[in-house]
């Protein structure tokens, strides 16, 4: 019944965000960081870890979100820059898919000294369960 509630409140506050006006672009990454909090606790609640637990989890959750996050903002400025140069676009994509896969495999060894391989898992198909949830109210607007 707490998830139940849990996921209706996840999914009102994502509404909310998305039923504003185009934002300027500080307004995006008020939005994204919004949206950041609401995996961060979705992934939290999924896990349900002890409080010891949770408190060295958070931060470094947090610190893998960031890292994916530059990665992607450095693969978005990459890309606007090779639009005329298609081959090339596509070579520094999949250079960018092995920084991403890096970072992943880096914070994986991070994440087994707090969490079991049962949270682990976990903590991954919590945050495709929470991409999945936002995929389907896109689809709602």
């Amino acid at each position: 019944m707490k998830n139940l509630l849990v996921i209706v409140l996840l999914i009102l506050s994502f509404n909310s965000l998305v039923a504003q006006e185009r934002p300027s672009h500080s307004n995006d990454r008020e939005k994204w960081e919004k949206i950041d909090a609401l995996k961060l606790q979705f992934v939290i609640k999924k896990l349900q870890l002890p409080n010891a637990v949770e408190n060295k989890f958070i931060p470094l959750y947090s610190s893998y979100q960031q890292a994916l996050r530059n990665v992607y903002a450095e693969r978005r400025r990459i890309r606007e820059q090779n639009k005329a140069n298609p081959g090339k676009q596509v070579d520094t994509d999949f250079s960018f898919e092995s920084k991403i896969l890096d970072v992943k495999q880096e914070y994986k060894k991070k994440f087994e000294a707090i969490l079991s391989s049962e949270q682990l898992s976990t903590m991954y198909s919590s945050e495709r369960d929470f991409r999945e949830e936002l995929m389907q109210q896109l689809k709602k607007k």
